[in-house]
């Protein structure tokens, strides 16, 4: 993800992003889940998590950047995003928690619902409104 977050189009290495048109108060972090669904080097993700962190921090350096975690990810994945938090020491990146609860319902292959993306913006709303005042 260092490297495509760069570009504008993932697929067109010469589609380099202005960063400069737009600055954004937050940028969530939610990445991991396909990572994890293959056998995967922790110590590499971690440190590519943090190169991530750096990228986001050096184009804005005011931003709050949240980290998502997911529950159906297992204890040991999480953790390798806790790691890259804690490695970068960053005060104002913020971690939460997401979950799906089967009862809501699945979306194409499953991915979350309607339901689950309206309760999971709804758990987003509330910690940035509780941590920045919205």
């Amino acid at each position: 993800m260092p490297e495509l977050y760069l570009r504008t189009l993932t697929g067109d290495a010469a589609s380099v992003w202005d960063f400069t048109s737009y600055t954004p108060e937050v940028v969530v972090i939610n990445l991991g889940t396909n990572d994890f669904s293959a056998a995967i080097d922790g110590a590499a993700f971690t440190a590519d998590y943090v190169e991530l962190l750096t990228l986001v921090r050096g184009n804005y350096p005011a931003a709050t950047i949240v980290a998502v975690t997911w529950a159906h990810w297992g204890a040991g994945n999480e953790e390798l995003v806790h790691d890259a938090v804690d490695d970068f020491a960053d005060a104002n990146v913020l971690e939460t928690r997401f979950a799906i609860d089967a009862a809501d319902g699945w979306g194409c292959d499953y991915h979350p619902s309607a339901i689950t993306h309206q309760k999971l913006g709804a758990q987003l709303t509330e910690l940035l409104q509780t941590e920045l005042g919205w």
